[in-house]
């Protein structure tokens, strides 16, 4: 079984950055027709279903819930929330499942997360717009056509089980910052937004099918590539998401990157960086946090993701686009990185 999950944990990759609803980012895009109507997408509120009846009939219900959701439901209650270990034959697992629902921290969260979520037609229909580009762009990449929302207890805001369903945690897109503010650090408590849960739907498909950019090895160059056709791809997928939200910057930590572009270029040159394989540097320019070392405090964390936009950018062009999305995936990052001519 093959789990691919968008985590939020502290110490791992985690988006940040101070969040606006400003959509001045956007740019004009010639992105074809769709008709959304026409994906066929089936969507579950797992998040009611295990938790609204508390400990009525524990037992009886997880059984019914194992049922409908398969193997959803065991990356669920064994791997992230961990109620039991997989291989554990007796009852703790129901134990430790009710104990969760009686737990005054979830129930209040819970709550919060019904609040908020009444319903999900919002975001169910960006998810199918979403859905609708990729077919076109990456017509073979396999999409899993269950959408699951759940609660994550903090812990993950979007994840793959295999090609046969996408998790979202409600509860890590709030727009709750009195409540984030206790559990992370502000610059990640300020992009736990509604906005947010498309793209980070979309980067967890992709990581599902071609890799965890973030994860990738090799030079520092070669790593904001990877990262750079990531965000090219979401670019191409989310053409209705403000341009802020693919990156998840501020709108004034993209205007930042736009009046800066040479300025971060030559940073990088002159400190010798682009062969660099050094993992803690190279999580300097990709890795989240509240902005880029040794740049002004105005630039944003993973700031590698905007040049390795630039520069996936500027290879395509020089191909006059006739690359599919598909082949730029494929091409090698030394390869893009010469036939791109980027020079801001």
């Amino acid at each position: 079984m093959k789990i691919n999950i968008q985590k939020f944990f502290l110490v791992l990759f985690v988006f940040s950055i101070t969040l606006t609803q400003c959509t001045c980012g956007n740019k004009k895009n010639n992105a074809p027709k769709i008709d959304s109507s026409k994906v066929g997408l089936q969507f579950y509120r797992f998040d009611k279903d295990f938790q609204q009846e508390g400990t009525k009939n524990t037992k009886n219900r997880m059984l019914a819930l194992r049922a409908k959701y398969n193997t959803f439901y065991d990356v669920y209650v064994y791997d992230l929330m961990r109620f039991a270990n997989a291989y554990d034959t007796t009852d703790r697992v129901y134990a430790n499942i009710n104990s969760f629902f009686e737990f005054k921290d979830m129930n209040q969260l819970y709550n919060l997360v019904q609040k908020a979520y009444p319903t999900t037609e919002v975001n169910d229909e960006e998810i199918r717009k979403a859905y609708a580009y990729s077919k076109i762009y990456l017509p073979r990449m396999k999409m899993p056509n269950k959408i699951v929302y759940c609660m994550s207890g903090l812990n993950v805001g979007a994840f793959t089980v295999d090609t046969d369903f996408v998790g979202i945690g409600l509860d890590m897109y709030l727009n709750n910052d009195t409540l984030y503010n206790q559990v992370f650090p502000n610059y990640i408590a300020a992009k736990l937004r509604k906005e947010m849960m498309c793209q980070n739907v979309m980067k967890a498909l992709y990581n599902n099918q071609y890799g965890d950019p973030y994860i990738a090895t090799g030079a520092l160059i070669n790593c904001i590539i990877q990262v750079g056709k990531q965000q090219y791809y979401l670019e191409k997928v989310l053409p209705h998401i403000a341009e802020e939200y693919r990156f998840g910057y501020s709108y004034k930590q993209l205007k930042w990157c736009e009046d800066n572009e040479k300025l971060i270029w030559k940073f990088m040159a002159d400190k010798d960086l682009f062969y660099n394989e050094s993992e803690a540097e190279i999580r300097h320019f990709i890795g989240e946090q509240a902005n880029t070392h040794g740049m002004p405090p105005e630039s944003p964390g993973n700031v590698g993701a905007w040049i390795g936009y630039r520069i996936v950018s500027a290879y395509m062009e020089q191909s006059n686009n006739k690359a599919s999305l598909d082949e730029l995936i494929q091409t090698d990052p030394k390869t893009i990185l010469a036939k791109s001519k980027y020079k801001p």
